[in-house]
């Protein structure tokens, strides 16, 4: 994850200006992002935990 951040700091650091339409795009690739990692461990373990956010980072 920290891959993929360090990607969007570099690559939006050399933007000057900015509209409404990046910003949403941009917090769209930052929610991909985060979803790229909750999702498959969320399929992996259908069972656990019902705390969706914690279910796949909290190790029982």
């Amino acid at each position: 994850m920290g891959v993929y951040w360090l990607l969007h700091y570099h690559l939006f650091r050399f933007i000057k200006r900015y509209d409404s339409v990046l910003l949403v795009l941009d917090f769209v690739f930052l929610l991909l992002i985060i979803l790229m990692f909750i999702v498959p461990s969320r399929l992996a373990n259908p069972d656990r935990s019902q705390d969706f956010l914690a279910s796949g980072f909290v190790r029982e």
